[in-house]
């Protein structure tokens, strides 16, 4: 079987998106023939890669050739460039398919729910997914979204442009399996879209059995000291704000840090909140770290805090269980099927902000003062991964599915 990946993110190196398409990669490559589509930008780091390590994967670097099209891209950003690629990959791919036999196509980065490409356009099984982004910020939490209203209404509309095409329709229809990471991505494509297409969830997340089993005999000590950790782009949407009203409350006589590690154009407006909050003394706000550096940071923390309004799932969600470390967040997106209160604290979004604050706080303060309870939580994580969420298990998961689609496929077409 000879698979074809599109993972317009894919790199050793990367987190987030890159580190999901790589790993799709990496783990399907030791049972079968993989190709992969990528941008140009990664070839340096895969190609490195490469030289030191065996893997039985052929990378096909894809460029936003046009100069043109670079110019604006820098304009417009991250998402028209990702657009272009698209365009560039089907006709690669186009040409590709004359000289190498592909038996199923599988599009699995960026994880982004609006732009499905041309690649279900050829005659071969055409796999979409986990992809997420649905989701919106909860109403009981808008106040923390008011300076942004007219870009989170602009996206909501260009969410729904987007599925309502019927290109979108009939790609998601002709797609042998679409996979999507929360159900509120799925309710937004059944709303507007087709609601009569079957969505399957599935996160879009994984971890390798190498670092579940390095980490085995983790042990977070009991120090003086508790570290809360906090990681991510220093954006409105990543729930900052929300998390120093939340910290402001917290009544303990446990001495508590909370770490806050990123970049970001929020970055000075969340300093001056520190300040005025006079939180200077519990609150660091820390520059962001390479991903390949964050192990070190996990060993160091003891609980890691999602404040986020809205996250698909949240890669440093699965990063920190890996790790044993128990997760506060609220009840929502792919984070809720990850915890589900046995391995962290999932704050109910039903109730008004002030009550969100409140219960949020007291997660926060149980998890400051109760050692036991960390412990107990962050091994409760630490075995789900390793049941349920390994790249291996993934892997064996959808060759099935491939080998299914191969079938179907051949029956269809005889």
């Amino acid at each position: 079987m000879t698979i074809l990946y599109s993972a317009y993110e894919c790199n050793p190196n990367l987190g987030s998106d890159a580190y999901v398409g790589w790993s799709w990669v990496l783990s399907m490559s030791k049972y079968e023939n993989v190709h992969v589509l990528t941008h140009e930008r990664n070839r340096e780091d895969i190609e490195n890669f490469k030289k030191k390590n065996n893997i039985n994967a052929v990378f096909h670097y894809i460029d936003t050739k046009s100069i043109i099209n670079r110019i604006i891209g820098k304009r417009i950003g991250y998402f028209y460039d990702y657009v272009i690629w698209q365009k560039y990959a089907y006709r690669y791919v186009k040409n590709l398919i004359k000289k190498t036999k592909i038996d199923v196509i599988h599009h699995v980065s960026i994880a982004d729910f609006r732009v499905i490409g041309d690649l279900w356009k050829l005659n071969i099984p055409f796999i979409y997914g986990p992809v997420g982004g649905g989701q919106v910020t909860p109403r009981s939490m808008e106040k923390y979204i008011k300076k942004f209203k007219f870009k989170e209404k602009l996206r909501e509309i260009i969410n729904i442009i987007a599925v309502i095409r019927p290109k979108y329709r009939k790609a998601i229809k002709k797609a042998y399996k679409v996979y999507i990471s929360n159900n509120e991505t799925i309710s937004f494509i059944k709303k507007y879209s087709n609601k009569d297409v079957e969505l399957i969830r599935m996160c879009e997340l994984g971890i390798d059995e190498k670092s579940l089993n390095k980490n085995e005999n983790i042990v977070h000590e009991l120090n003086d000291v508790v570290h809360i950790l906090v990681a991510g782009r220093l954006m409105y949407r990543k729930g900052i704000e929300f998390l120093l009203d939340v910290v402001e409350r917290i009544e303990t006589k446990k001495k508590f840090i909370v770490d806050i590690y990123g970049r970001g154009q929020q970055k000075e407006s969340i300093e001056k909140k520190i300040h005025d909050k006079k939180l200077e003394e519990i609150v660091k706000l820390h520059n962001g770290i390479p991903y390949t550096k964050m192990e070190e940071i996990y060993m160091k923390s003891d609980v890691l805090i999602l404040p986020s309004l809205r996250e698909t799932t949240g890669t440093v969600v699965i990063e920190a269980m890996s790790n044993k470390l128990p997760v506060v967040a609220l009840n929502q997106n792919g984070v809720k099927y990850l915890i589900e209160n046995d391995s962290g604290y999932l704050v109910d979004i039903s109730y008004d902000c002030d009550e969100i604050i409140s219960d949020f706080t007291k997660g926060m303060t149980e998890l400051i003062e109760d050692y036991t309870l960390r412990r107990k939580l962050g091994e409760n994580g630490f075995n789900k991964l390793k049941t349920y969420y390994t790249w291996q298990k993934k892997a064996e998961l959808m060759l099935k599915v491939y080998q299914e689609s191969i079938d179907y496929y051949r029956k269809e077409n005889k």
